[in-house]
């Protein structure tokens, strides 16, 4: 059993926000933040390290839309990534309109992906999903992917990938290497998630299985997927090399649970969340284990969530927060990878270590 250290708390009734879509972490600067979408504006709230209540907008960019799944706002707060029906807009500080493209779609579902990150010089730059363009896009057919569209800060076109998506709740998820370039795309679907690896400027290889990663960043050069291989009736979690993609460390439900001395009763069906959870720092992580069976969340003494401690590609066991943190179950863990981790509820955002 592990009881981390809590470092500080951020009182905000938005942080129920998360949950819904409406709002998202963001560790793209040097501090981390909460985006929150409002009906007319997108709030970028800044998390000091002493906590407290969280302070007011270091910046807000006007415009409707809804709140992308992973990072919409540049890291210097100059550009942020608004989207509604059917097109994303890139604006500035002001709210001025720098480009309109149109979002991607696949079997008639809108394929939304915003990730702002840097260049090696450090300047802002987004990847989008947009629609393939069979003048450019000729390694797959237009019905059967996105491009993965990298721009300046201008909406000027730097780079492009053709991802392929299989059948079943489409989208991708880009991971971005400090250098702004892509590292790896996790192809999103619900029947069978396929994890590439940029092996060169525009080809994109498959990592054996059906996987997808939590993440958006590589620490240090690796990075998280989960899923299973063919066959295989359990998820596990992989550690890979950014550059070769080799998985490093496999990490799976069984290793896990077998770390605690008593798990029986502790879930109904779990298994490894593809969705939250990751690098915590170099060499370790945070795993959280969700359960599949509804009644879990009716069952007296079973969790629906639970985080486990994983360093040098073993397990040490579940972390257990301390009270009033005990009360509930954790929810989703999001982590910067700088060796601390966030946690949810409906008042606050707390930010842990081990």
């Amino acid at each position: 059993m592990i009881t981390p250290r809590l470092l500080s708390e951020h009182r905000t009734g938005d942080a129920a926000l998360l949950s819904r879509g409406r709002a998202a972490l963001d560790f793209s600067a040097s501090v981390p933040r909460l985006l929150v979408r409002a009906d007319e504006e997108l709030r970028v709230h800044d998390l000091p390290a002493e906590g407290g209540p969280v302070p007011p907008p270091v910046a807000v960019f006007a415009g409707a839309g809804t709140m992308p799944f992973a990072s919409p706002v540049a890291h210097d707060l100059s550009h942020a990534v608004l989207y509604g029906t059917g097109a994303y807009r890139i604006v500035d500080r002001s709210g001025a309109l720098v480009r309109e493209l149109p979002m991607a779609e696949h079997g008639g579902t809108p394929v939304t992906s915003a990730v702002w990150s840097r260049s090696a010089r450090g300047e802002p730059q987004v990847w989008l999903a947009v629609p393939l363009d069979p003048s450019l896009d000729r390694t797959v057919s237009p019905d059967q992917g996105v491009c993965l569209l990298r721009l300046d800060a201008q909406g000027r076109p730097l780079d492009r990938f053709a991802v392929p998506l299989g059948d079943g709740n489409p989208g991708v998820a880009p991971i971005i290497g400090d250098d702004g370039r892509l590292v790896a795309v996790s192809a999103l679907g619900s029947l069978q998630p396929v994890t590439y690896l940029a092996a060169d400027e525009h080809r994109l290889t498959p990592l054996p299985g059906h996987h997808r990663s939590p993440e958006h960043k590589p620490v240090r050069s690796r990075f998280v997927t989960v899923g299973k291989d063919d066959g295989s009736a359990d998820f596990d979690l992989r550690v890979h090399d950014a550059t070769t993609g080799a998985a490093e460390t496999v990490v799976t439900l069984a290793d896990l649970l077998d770390s605690e001395p008593d798990t029986d009763g502790l879930h109904l069906a779990p298994y490894i969340s593809w969705s939250t959870g990751g690098r915590l720092d170099d060499d370790s992580l945070v795993v959280v284990v969700e359960d599949g069976d509804e009644d879990d969340w009716a069952a007296p003494d079973a969790l629906p969530y639970s985080h486990w401690l994983v360093t040098g590609g073993q397990s040490r066991g579940r972390i257990v927060y301390p009270a009033p943190h005990s009360a509930s179950h954790p929810g989703s863990a999001r982590l910067p990878g700088d060796g601390t981790w966030f946690t949810a509820d409906q008042q606050a955002l707390y930010r842990w270590s081990r």
